[in-house]
C-alpha cells in the first residue's frame, strides 16, 4: 500500500498511523526473535565445543594412563619386586592436560548437573594419581637410588632382596610398597572410570544437544 504525506493529514490519518504502529511492533518482534535465535545458536555452538573439548580431555587422560600402565606398571608387576623395579617418572613424560571445567558449567543449569560433578571427580582422581606418581618418583630418585649406591648395590647385579629391605630400612621399603600398590590400583580404576564416564557423557550430551554431532573416540585395548 502506497502512502503519501497528505494521507496522514486526511481522515485516513489515524487509521494509517495505527497500521504503521502495528507494522513497527511486528518488525521489532521479528528482529528480537531473530536475535534470540542467533544467541541460542551461538550458545549451542559454544556448548558443543565445550563438550567436545571435555571428551578430548577424557581421551587424552585415558591414553596417557593406558600407556603408563603398559610401559611402567605391567612390567614392574611381572617382576618379583614391583616396589623396587617400577621405573620412576618425570613430569615431562606426562603431557600437560587441562580440564575445561569452566566451559562445562552450563550443565549446572540442566538436568545433567550430576555429569559436571562426575567430570570434576575424574579430574581430582587424575590429579591425585599424578601426586602419587610424583611422590614415588621423588622418593626413588632422591632417596632410594642414592642409598642403594651407597650400600654398594649396582644395577644388573643379583642380590638378596631380604637383605636389601633390611639395609634400606622398614620405613623406606614400606612406603615404596604402599605407593607402588596404590599407583597400580588407582591407575586401573581411573582407566575403567574414564571409559564409563565417556560413554554416559557422550550419550547424554547428544540427547541434550538435539542430536548434534559430538566427538566420538575409541578406546584401544
Amino acid at each position: 500500500m502506497k502512502i503519501s504525506m497528505s494521507d496522514f493529514f486526511s481522515d485516513k490519518g489515524p487509521q494509517i498511523a495505527g497500521v504503521m504502529l502495528v507494522v513497527g511492533i511486528i518488525a521489532a518482534w521479528l528482529a528480537s526473535r531473530r536475535n534470540d535465535n542467533r544467541r541460542k545458536e551461538q550458545k549451542k555452538a559454544e556448548h558443543i565445543t565445550a563438550v567436545n573439548e571435555a571428551i578430548q580431555t577424557i581421551s587424552s587422560v585415558w591414553n596417557s594412563l593406558s600407556l603408563y600402565r603398559k610401559e611402567t606398571i605391567d612390567p614392574a608387576l611381572s617382576s618379583k619386586d614391583p616396589w623396587l623395579d617400577m621405573q620412576a617418572q618425570v613430569d615431562s613424560q606426562f603431557e600437560t592436560i587441562n580440564f575445561p571445567e569452566e566451559k562445562l558449567m552450563f550443565l549446572l543449569r540442566t538436568e545433567y548437573a550430576d555429569l559436571f560433578a562426575e567430570y570434576l571427580a575424574e579430574e581430582r582422581r587424575y590429579l591425585a594419581l599424578m601426586g602419587l606418581i610424583r611422590e614415588r618418583s621423588k622418593l626413588v630418585l632422591e632417596t632410594l637410588r642414592p642409598k642403594m649406591e651407597k650400600l654398594g648395590y649396582k644395577p644388573g647385579k643379583s642380590f638378596d632382596i631380604n637383605k636389601v629391605e633390611q639395609d634400606l630400612g622398614q620405613s623406606l621399603t614400606t612406603k615404596l610398597k604402599e605407593l607402588t600398590d596404590g599407583i597400580a590400583k588407582h591407575t586401573n580404576e581411573s582407566i575403567e572410570s574414564l571409559e564409563n564416564f565417556y560413554h554416559r557423557f557422550r550419550k547424554d550430551m547428544t540427547e541434550h544437544l538435539d542430536g548434534e554431532k559430538i566427538l566420538e573416540v575409541e578406546f584401544e585395548k
